[in-house]
């Protein structure tokens, strides 16, 4: 729910410039898109809980064998 400078910030960037080109080259598309996307998919209510749950969390934690 934070604002793409908000997350630039976050991440330790001072340039918005160089957050956005360096996600785009990472990610293959801009912050603002790939945030649109994943509002489509998931919707407001805390995408990042469902997107951001790394595997090995999850085995390890979770009960979930991989």
């Amino acid at each position: 729910e934070m604002t793409v400078t908000e997350v630039c910030l976050e991440a330790g960037y001072g340039s918005l410039g160089s957050f956005s080109t360096k996600f785009h080259r990472m990610v293959g598309c801009t912050p603002s898109a790939y945030q649109r996307e994943v509002r489509r998919v998931f919707g407001y209510a805390a995408p990042w809980r469902i997107v951001a749950m790394p595997a090995c969390y999850l085995g390890g934690y979770g009960g979930i064998g991989f």
